[in-house]
Parts: structure tokens; C-alpha cells; sequence
């Protein structure tokens, strides 16, 4: 899938060069087997339904939440887990709460975002109000409840400040995701965002800055937009009305290998989130060497700071980020300078392996009862 399936697959990938035998349950997508193995990671996939492989909806989620409890026991039964790792409180907590009640296995419950009460209020609070008993009980069962950055676990807190929320950090592979030769002297910088078509990402927002630089007379602006989703027509309109054909290019859905290429052909990154969790592609942005402008949320402000490797600028805010981006257009050498430091945060701070060796510590709290 999207984020979190790297996430799940790079951890599970540190897990076993680390000497723990791994296993990840997911569902079955286009005639994949039932069973396999990658990289020493064990993989079970069950059956749910799914049109997308990087997006799913409520009903597709509830399908997989419905198989896991149908199915995952066999797998425990197979595999005898001394744990389970529950990434997303719904669907993921589900099943494991169904296990720790009918095999006795201990949970971890790793949280991404949207399953947090308080994430984007506006688009999720009747979900989150309607969910929130069975994330209470899934949280309150867990050993552990891991936000995958300090901002994700204060909102938590404000939902359930009786839990002690742990903390393990996104990670990226700063192999795969590595500088790139940036635009020469003359030519127009390439400002990209990679992600999800949605509301949360702010991208109305981005799409204004752009408006607002060329009202201001910028020339060759360029801006690359990777990504599908629900807002994709809503944005292309946006572009049509404010007449940006030139400056803006819609790419896509891209595979990883193509995505790193785009990563590689940047200049400056640019995330205007309304909420984030630590999101996968700043860090991504970050190992390949850009400047990253992001918004002033929770898991941005943890990995870009201000006027060291990016700018942090207030959220719904087109200006803010109009004037953070026509900084960095006018001075290439701070673009470069900001880019390397971007690239050294993200090598000493954000491999998958902290993430994993964060996740072992916390393994090592857990025991079967």
C-alpha cells in the first residue's frame, strides 16, 4: 500500500537482520499466493476487498478488519507469534484485540494518524466519535500504544490521558532514496509533492502559493504533483480557473522506483499538510538532499526546522508558503546548503533500522501470558 506499507515492510525487514523471526498479515490483492517469503519476512495474505492497492475506503477496511478475525488465528496458530505488532488501531487493532481474547498474544498497537480522535476534525470527527469506544478498548488492551511521532502522541493523549504513549519514529531507506543532480544555474528549480489526493494534504493551498508567485512575476515556475486521490478533479479545476497549465504537472500514481527518479530530479519539496503523522515522503524528500517547506503540524515541525534544512510556515496559509518558496527560488546556494543538511538529518536520525531497534525495546517488555 501507501506509507505504512513501507513502514511495514522496511521494519519487518530490520526485524529479521536482526535475528527475530517475522511474519506480516495482509490481505491479497490481484491473485497474489496465499504464502510467501521476502527478504525473510514471512507473509500470510488474507481475503478483503480492495480496488486500489495504495488506497482503501470505510466498507474495504471493515472487509479486512472481518477476514483478520475469520482468518488470523490459523496464522497465529502456524506461526506462534510472541507478539503482535497492530499497525492502525482500526482495522490492524481489531484483529489483534480478537487474538489477544482467543490466543493469548500480546499486542502492540502502532498509531499512523487518521486513527487518532482529534486528526483532521473537520473530515473525520463523526468516524472518530462513533469509533472512539472500540479504539478506547483496543488501546486500553494493547501493551503499548507507539505514535510514530511526538505531536501524534499529544493528540493522542488528549483522547485517553491515561495511557503512557510510546514513541518510534518513521524511518526511510536512505539507500533507495538518495541525492539526485540538481537543476543548473539558468533553468527553472522543480518544485514536487508526492502523496494522497486528499483533503489532509493542504494541496489547495500549495496550489494558490503557485498562483501567487506568478502574480508576483516569477518566471518558469514548475511544479510536479505525484499522487491520486479523491481531490485530483477539484485541483485540476483549480488550475484550470487560476489558468496554471504551465506551471503545473500532474504525474500520477507512481511506483517506487519512478518516485525516487522525481525525488532525484527536485529542487525543493514542498508538504502543506493539515495533519501529519511523520510523514514518509518529508523523509524521503530529506534523503534525497531537498529543502523541504512543510506546514506547522505535528510530525513536520519533528523533522524540517525552520531555516535550517527547509522553512516551517503556518498551515491554510497560501502567502506563508508563496514566501517561503520565493526564498528558496531566489538562492540557489541555500537550496543547496539546506538540501545537504536535509540529507544528513535524514542519514543520522531516520533509517528503518532506529525504527526497528525502538520497536525491540519495546518487544522486550512483552511477554505471554
Amino acid at each position: 500500500g501507501g506509507g505504512t506499507g513501507k513502514a511495514v515492510y522496511h521494519t519487518a525487514r530490520e526485524l529479521v537482520r536482526m535475528g527475530h523471526d517475522t511474519a506480516v498479515l495482509t490481505l491479497s490483492f490481484e491473485g497474489q499466493p496465499k504464502e510467501a517469503e521476502k527478504d525473510g519476512i514471512e507473509i500470510f495474505r488474507i481475503p478483503a476487498v480492495r480496488k486500489k492497492l495504495h488506497q482503501s475506503n470505510p466498507f474495504e477496511i471493515g472487509t479486512f478488519a472481518l477476514s483478520g478475525i475469520l482468518n488470523a488465528g490459523k496464522v497465529v496458530d502456524k506461526f506462534r507469534p510472541d507478539a503482535v505488532l497492530a499497525y492502525f488501531t482500526v482495522p490492524s487493532g481489531v484483529i489483534a484485540l480478537w487474538l489477544r481474547k482467543t490466543r493469548k498474544v500480546p499486542f502492540i498497537t502502532l498509531l499512523r494518524g487518521q486513527d487518532v480522535p482529534g486528526w483532521l476534525p473537520e473530515a473525520l470527527k463523526g468516524y472518530h466519535t462513533l469509533c472512539k469506544p472500540l479504539i478506547r478498548r483496543i488501546w486500553k488492551n494493547s501493551k503499548y500504544v507507539v505514535a510514530n511521532s511526538k505531536g501524534l502522541a499529544e493528540m493522542a493523549e488528549d483522547a485517553l490521558p491515561e495511557i503512557d504513549f510510546k514513541v518510534a519514529p518513521n524511518g526511510v531507506d536512505t539507500e533507495k532514496y538518495s541525492p539526485g543532480k540538481a537543476s543548473e544555474k539558468g533553468l527553472p528549480a522543480v518544485i514536487f509533492f508526492s502523496g494522497r489526493l486528499r483533503e489532509q494534504k493542504g494541496l489547495c493551498y500549495l496550489l494558490e502559493s503557485i498562483s501567487i508567485l506568478k502574480s508576483r512575476g516569477w518566471p518558469d515556475l514548475c511544479l510536479k504533483i505525484a499522487g491520486d486521490g479523491p481531490e485530483e478533479s477539484g485541483l485540476k479545476t483549480i488550475v484550470k480557473e487560476r489558468d496554471l497549465h504551465r506551471e503545473v504537472k500532474f504525474l500520477g500514481y507512481l511506483g517506487e522506483n519512478e518516485l525516487v527518479e522525481r525525488y532525484k530530479n527536485a529542487d525543493i519539496f514542498v508538504n502543506p499538510s493539515l495533519n501529519e503523522g511523520m510523514p514518509n515522503a518529508v523523509l524521503e524528500a530529506m534523503a534525497s538532499g531537498l529543502p523541504c517547506v512543510v506546514t506547522d503540524v505535528e510530525g513536520n515541525k519533528e523533522i524540517v526546522k525552520d531555516g535550517f534544512n527547509g522553512y516551517v510556515v503556518a498551515p491554510r496559509d497560501p502567502s506563508a508558503i508563496a514566501d517561503a518558496l520565493e526564498r528558496l527560488l531566489g538562492d540557489r546556494a541555500m537550496r543547496k546548503e539546506m538540501g545537504v543538511r536535509s540529507r544528513e538529518m535524514a542519514v543520522d536520525g531516520f533509517g528503518w533500522k532506529k525504527t526497528a531497534e525502538a520497536i525491540v525495546v519495546l518487544l522486550e517488555g512483552v511477554s505471554v501470558k
